[in-house]
């Protein structure tokens, strides 16, 4: 069984870190003072995260684990932020549009958006940042999404034009990946890819790579109603059981990935909040269809009535889950079929499907 989650593709991490919404995958909890307030600015959040590694970097093209994407997202903006309804939404960009055939985009970024050395961001720096993952020696996770892309240009200071080499009306989901935190234009095309220069409502105080972060909120931010915290703190907590004694004694204010098997007993606590949120990643179990036994549709039919879904729901995700129904995506990506029947455990079917496939 295969798991996948894309990243770009729910509420993202900097709504959270910017006090506005939760991480956008998986399980939260927060102790129970921080999660019953009433939302006010100011304090500082402390969050453990399962994952971090000392070989992490602020070179975007490196991103790959909660540790550098929450960081990311709260010093860096996108041009593009994935709203609660799963649609794409303008972040750095103030607007975006398209040619009728959806093969030219145009992106008009916001006046007021300022890096935190003052400059204001522009089309250059947008360019600078997205050919970063682009060129020939870049490592970077995105790269492959941009491959579409067949030029860029400024047309001014203020917009981006990009030209594709097909029609894609997602295009604009794909700005809102983690990798794609806009940096400055060092002067001759590039970034500076360790900078910690950015558009976002905080600054870096503090990086041991894997072990912790400490952000500043700026007081001239430009986004209202985002960076309600005055710092916050990112931990690497790896082990889950540190990471919940970490929550339960206050050392943490948030954790994320609860030990599944414990998570019902401490979220019994009186100090502790379990919150779940609606993510991306969900388990297949892909079969070559061009190869025996599976280029028999009887034997996938098998395989798809034998398997007790709502069983491996309650017995291995402890109910922390819901069923798939044979796409290769999330319910809460947009394209997801609901209207489909749902298919359920049967196993006389599943018999029934091998004999025909005469096994």
């Amino acid at each position: 069984m295969t798991n996948f989650t894309k990243p770009n593709g729910g509420p993202n991490r900097r709504g959270f870190l910017a006090g506005t919404a939760a991480v956008g995958a998986g399980l939260l909890l927060p102790r129970g003072a921080f999660a019953q307030a009433q939302p006010k600015k100011g304090g500082t959040l402390r969050v453990g995260f399962t994952q971090g590694s000392t070989s992490d970097s602020l070179d975007p093209a490196t991103f790959n684990n909660d540790f550098m994407f929450a960081s990311g997202y709260a010093v860096f903006n996108t041009l593009t932020e994935i709203a609660p309804d799963g649609t794409a939404q303008p972040d750095l960009a103030e607007s975006f549009e398209a040619s009728s055939d959806a093969a030219t985009w145009t992106f008009r970024l916001r006046d007021n958006a300022q890096f935190s050395d003052g400059k204001t961001a522009t089309a250059n720096d947008v360019i600078a940042s997205i050919r970063h993952h682009m060129g020939p020696e870049s490592k970077s996770g995105i790269k492959p999404l941009l491959e579409q892309i067949t030029d860029i240009r400024a047309d001014g200071d203020k917009v981006v034009v990009f030209e594709l080499a097909a029609g894609n009306a997602d295009f604009p989901f794909i700005f809102n990946d983690y990798h794609l935190g806009i940096r400055q234009d060092t002067g001759d095309g590039t970034i500076d890819p360790n900078s910690r220069i950015g558009t976002g409502g905080y600054v870096i105080d503090v990086f041991e790579p894997g072990v912790r972060v400490e952000l500043t909120r700026r007081d001239d931010y430009w986004k209202e109603g985002r960076a309600h915290f005055d710092k916050v703190v990112i931990l690497k907590v790896g082990d889950p059981a540190a990471r919940m004694n970490a929550l339960m004694t206050g050392e943490v204010d948030l954790i994320d990935r609860p030990d599944l098997k414990t998570i019902n007993l401490l979220g019994r606590a009186p100090n502790v909040k379990i919150h779940t949120q609606d993510g991306t990643l969900h388990y297949i179990m892909p079969m070559q269809t061009n190869t025996a036994p599976f280029d028999d549709l009887n034997v996938r039919m098998a395989l798809k009535y034998g398997i007790n879904r709502e069983d491996m729901i309650e017995k291995v995700l402890r109910g922390y889950g819901t069923v798939g129904n044979d796409q290769p995506i999330s319910r809460s990506m947009p394209y997801y079929n609901d209207d489909l029947e749902q298919i359920t455990y049967d196993p006389e079917r599943a018999k029934y499907h091998l004999k025909q496939a005469g096994l």
